[in-house]
């Protein structure tokens, strides 16, 4: 299924063992969207439960931003859920990565690993030595479950600043490392870039079937904007990178509205995924990016950090979900702040996961709040936010629109919608190219109205037709739209 922001996508999709290819298109540009419908980022729902950890643990005075990496693997021993931290041990000048993991993503365990020896970092902690969660020395690191990884010993990848060694103290280095087992990190390779690329941020990567390299996201810094994000890929499929030009800058904010770091990752995260017996196998990338901005004028008494969403089809190319922009509607919203219960535990900061983890019914966005301002005083939490699958944003309101040309691939037509208010509907039916005719069968006043929620849902028509004649041929798509929100379509065999 196909986010309908997105400008073209290539996917493969599977239902009952019939392959077949599909295209979906962006409906319309945002400067030309009909009147009453508009972009709207999808909502998030924050668990119930949050937060899910405090910085409970002697050794955790101050979480700060977190740099959280969450990677779900059903059948690990540990527990499906494994989760990466930082910590400011000792102020900001001294940090550290720590691990939890869960057997559900909802109750963590901050297990004794005996790895480190807290008493090397913290004298005073010296009494607790290595009865405690921590892996090694070092802040900013992203880890990363390499599944495209045919080399056991590498399965688990670490960017960042840190001391990848057993005991977590030597080999100390910026740059990438890799483990068996995601405890022990070693084989360090410095990546040594040059100005603007800096390493104080959460350095995150991943591998991309599409273009079959690794994407590394970092920062920049430049003198007129401040922080902004970086992105460079690798130069084969090859874990190695070229340093000999800093990584491009991708996005830029403003002096007051910096870019603090950047989650990327791909739509569906390229991994086949099943739902009601539909295999689904992203194969041409679209990139989503959640961007941490950064209020930086009043650092120390305001300093709100927001998760906000972005997309690429390229990861070079960066536009923002939300009309707003760089001020626009938070991914995430951060919690309240003042008033008689005082500030939540989210009331300022919201640093997200790398990266969401899809479910077969739901979207997790795990984050790290703060409860203060970036600069000034504040605890830490770790928490979760939940997505509809599909649901990362779309179109809403009413109106009727067609889409540009999509190439017909398969003989059923998908759609993934949300229903804003009673009696709201969507109706979608079929033309030729650029719309100059409709489809016999396949009208909007053929379509069989949806009229409740829906995920992946088959559009049927009264007269029992559907695409079959028209497969490898491009069509488009006109959409009725009655208080309703349209995340995405496609098409397949069926």
């Amino acid at each position: 299924m196909i986010p309908l922001l997105l400008p073209l996508i290539h996917v493969t999709l599977a239902m009952d063992g019939n392959i077949s290819t599909m295209f979906a298109a962006i409906a319309l540009n945002r400067t030309n969207l009909p009147s009453g419908i508009q972009y709207v980022i999808g909502t998030v729902q924050k668990h119930a439960g949050n937060p899910l950890f405090v910085q409970d643990k002697p050794w955790e005075p101050r979480l700060d931003n977190g740099y959280p990496n969450v990677v779900y693997s059903p059948d690990d021993d540990l527990g499906a859920y494994r989760l990466w931290y930082g910590d400011c041990v000792k102020g900001c000048g001294t940090q550290i990565l720590l691990f939890a993991n869960s057997s559900d993503g909802l109750a963590w365990d901050k297990p004794e690993l005996g790895l480190f020896d807290v008493g090397t970092v913290r004298p005073d902690l010296a009494h607790i030595g290595t009865k405690n969660n921590i892996l090694l020395k070092g802040g900013g690191i992203g880890v990363y479950k390499d599944e495209h990884e045919k080399n056991a010993s590498a399965r688990y990848k670490a960017f960042g600043v840190g001391c990848f060694a057993k005991g977590g103290l030597s080999n100390c280095i910026s740059g990438v490392s890799s483990s068996a087992d995601g405890l022990v990190f070693n084989n360090p390779v410095p990546l040594p870039w040059p100005k603007p690329q800096r390493y104080d941020c959460h350095s995150n990567l991943f591998f991309d079937e599409a273009s079959n390299k690794y994407v590394a996201t970092t920062r920049d810094y430049t003198s007129e904007t401040g922080r902004d994000i970086g992105v460079t890929f690798s130069v084969n499929e090859t874990f190695h990178f070229s340093t000999k030009d800093a990584p491009p800058i991708v996005e830029q904010g403003t002096e007051d509205h910096q870019l603090y770091s950047q989650i990327t990752f791909k739509f569906h995260d390229g991994v086949s995924r099943y739902l009601s017996h539909v295999v689904f196998t992203l194969i041409f990338t679209v990139f989503l990016g959640i961007v941490m901005v950064f209020d930086a004028k009043y650092a120390s008494t305001i300093g709100f950090v927001h998760c906000r969403l972005v997309w690429s089809p390229d990861a070079i190319h960066w536009k923002w979900v939300d009309a707003g922009g760089l001020e626009g509607k938070d991914f995430i919203p951060l919690g309240t702040s003042g008033g008689a219960q005082g500030n939540a535990f989210d009331s300022h900061v919201c640093f997200a996961a790398a990266r969401p983890v899809e479910l077969d019914n739901e979207i997790r966005v795990y984050y790290m709040g703060g409860n203060g301002p970036h600069s000034g005083s504040r605890n830490s939490s770790f928490a979760l936010a939940t997505l509809g699958l599909d649901r990362y944003a779309g179109l809403a309101g009413s109106g009727t629109m067609t889409t540009r040309n999509i190439t017909c691939t398969g003989a059923k037509l998908f759609v993934t919608v949300d229903i804003l208010e009673e009696g709201g509907s969507v109706l979608i039916g079929g033309t030729t190219a650029n719309g100059t005719s409709s489809l016999p069968g396949l009208t909007l006043s053929d379509a069989q109205p949806i009229v409740q929620n829906s995920t992946r849902e088959v559009v049927s028509f009264t007269s029992g037709s559907d695409f079959t004649h028209y497969i490898n041929t491009d069509v488009s798509l006109t959409v009725k739209l009655d208080n309703a929100i349209l995340y995405a379509v496609g098409f397949s065999d069926a």
